[in-house]
């Protein structure tokens, strides 16, 4: 399930895309498959259905989902785009937290440890 975090600057509807984005890559939802209606996504995440729409707009625009008439929302193949803009985002957040480590004094070689400790523990 997709946590939504009031306290994130990022606006719901993005957690949204993002969640499911993460759901895709991660192959927990797969091509073709369902999601849920706007109206049941909505009420599980307890938002506003027109934030779950501007969500699946965003998706579809991005080409991650498409709609069937009568049937509702599918997953699509990954999009090679979609997957270049998610991997920038995620570069952007890497970029912005190895700033704060430098700032706070970490040396490369602790800030390399203390990823290949997190990669060993995952």
């Amino acid at each position: 399930m997709i946590k939504i975090d009031p306290k994130n600057p990022k606006p719901i509807f993005e957690q949204i895309s993002n969640g499911i984005k993460e759901f895709i890559l991660e192959g927990t939802l797969k091509e073709n498959e369902k999601i849920p209606s706007v109206r049941s996504f909505a009420f599980d995440l307890k938002v506003n259905p027109n934030t779950v729409q501007k969500a699946y707009k965003e998706l579809e625009k991005e080409g991650w989902i498409e709609v069937l008439r009568g049937e509702g929302y599918i997953i699509k193949k990954i999009p090679e785009k979609g997957l270049e803009n998610y991997i920038k985002e995620k570069k952007k957040i890497i970029e912005e937290e190895l700033n704060a480590l430098k700032k706070i004094g970490l040396k490369k070689e602790e800030i390399l440890n203390l990823i290949s400790k997190i990669w060993r523990e995952k």
